[in-house]
Order: C-alpha cells, then sequence, then structure tokens
C-alpha cells in the first residue's frame, strides 16, 4: 500500500491475522516470529473499508444515487484491490501503484466533515479468514516503549504494550492461525490494539 520510501505502520487486530499476513504459508522450515501488540494513545480517525454501504441500485429513484453509485462503486473496487493477495516473491509489482496513490491522497488531502484529516485504514485480511489489517499513517518516531514521553506534540502515537515470541511451522490446521494463541492475548482484550508480527529464521 505504501510507495517505497514512504513509511505507515501495518498491522492487524488479532495475533494470527499478523501471523498470516507476515509469514510465507509456504514455508515449512520452522521459524520464530516476535509479535507486538500496540495501543493508541488517543483515538485516530481510521477509514474503516469494511463499513462501507452498499452500492445503490440502478433502480434506484434517489437523485443522489448516480452520484453514490460513482463513489461507492470506487471506494468497494479500492477495498478489494486492498485486500488482494501479494506476491511473495521480492519484486515491485506496479500493479499496486493505485492503492498507493489513493493511500496517499488520503493521508495528504483527504479532510472530514470537521476538517481532520485521515489517519489510517482498515481492510479485510487477504490471507486470514475474518482477520482485520490496520494501517496507521505513522513512521517509527511514532512507536514508542510503554510510558515514553509523546514524541509528537500531541499526534498520533502508538504505545508498544506488549510483546512475545511464537515458533511457526508453516500452516496449522485452523485457516488464518499459526500455533495455538495465548489465553490472555491482549490484542483480543483490548479494542484499541493492535499486533504486529515480524518473522525471524
Amino acid at each position: 500500500m505504501s510507495p517505497a520510501g514512504i513509511s505507515m505502520f501495518y498491522g492487524a487486530r488479532e495475533i494470527e491475522t499478523a501471523l498470516a499476513e507476515t509469514v510465507n504459508p509456504t514455508e515449512t522450515t520452522d521459524k520464530v516470529a516476535r509479535i507486538g501488540v500496540f495501543r493508541v494513545r488517543k483515538p485516530a480517525r481510521v477509514v474503516d473499508l469494511g463499513r462501507l454501504p452498499a452500492v445503490p441500485s440502478i433502480f434506484d429513484p434517489r437523485p443522489e444515487s448516480t452520484r453514490e453509485r460513482a463513489e461507492l462503486g470506487f471506494l468497494h473496487g479500492f477495498r478489494r484491490d486492498l485486500s488482494k493477495r501479494i506476491e511473495r516473491d521480492n519484486r515491485i509489482h506496479t500493479e499496486y501503484v493505485p492503492t498507493q496513490v489513493v493511500s496517499e491522497f488520503l493521508r495528504r488531502v483527504f479532510r472530514g466533515h470537521d476538517g481532520r484529516a485521515a489517519e489510517g485504514l482498515a481492510f479485510d485480511s487477504a490471507q486470514a479468514v475474518g482477520g482485520r489489517n490496520i494501517v496507521l499513517f505513522v513512521d517509527n518516531r511514532q512507536c514508542v516503549e510503554q510510558g515514553a514521553n509523546d514524541p509528537t506534540g500531541g499526534g498520533t502515537v502508538l504505545e508498544l504494550v506488549a510483546t512475545e515470541q511464537r515458533p511457526i511451522s508453516g500452516r496449522s490446521d485452523s485457516p488464518g492461525r499459526y500455533g495455538d494463541p495465548e489465553p490472555d492475548d491482549p490484542s483480543v482484550a483490548h479494542s484499541d490494539a493492535c499486533t504486529v508480527a515480524s518473522q525471524r529464521s
């Protein structure tokens, strides 16, 4: 979603989704994932593409339905493009450029009725059935240790609240899940938490 050189935070609502989005499911060699659970310190305005209204019918008699069909049709297409599976071949894929352009528009130009900018996107995972991805328009300077001072002077800050290490050995029997979830998984207990995973050999 982000062009080369543009930093964004890629996370998920569930640990299993973060792992599914990060780990190549075709690999069967044992790996270890380092999982971080982050919490936003204040509410962030996120464009939730999973809550789009349906595209109006061509038979809708309302005068505004023509405009709504075009706008909602575009947004539904954007959501589908975001949720497409990404080829894991370490190549730059130009077919992702349109989603990058729209994401940058939402980040730099779009403003709500109150003048506030969007601070991120939420959309369905292509790798984990029922999983939700969250992208926040922040960089590493806005990700801090728990209890650290705010480096932004009031901007969006992600606070690291928990970490864990989990062994991975290919896909588990349940779609979108890798290993057994922890019983006290903090990403499930808190609605404002999101997770990110990275893999190590």
